[in-house]
């Protein structure tokens, strides 16, 4: 059923942007995850990804290369 939903979007011309990601995030709900706009441009395309997607960023700095000192 979920498979079958997924495949039913793929299929489907929308109308709108915004009709677009609410059933996207719908969908991807209901199959346990969430969707995020990764990158867009209005009037010209929307790329969704999600949420847990991408490449860890380590936000471990060393101290010489700090911009201010912490408290």
């Amino acid at each position: 059923m979920q498979q079958q939903a997924m495949y039913n979007l793929q299929m489907k011309v929308f109308q709108e942007r915004e009709e677009l990601i609410v059933n996207v995030r719908n969908v991807a709900l209901a199959q346990g995850f969430v969707t995020i706009i990764k990158r867009s441009k209005t009037n010209h395309y929307v790329i969704l990804q999600c949420d847990r997607g991408g490449v860890y960023r380590s936000n471990n700095v060393p101290m010489e290369s700090r911009k201010r000192k912490t408290s």
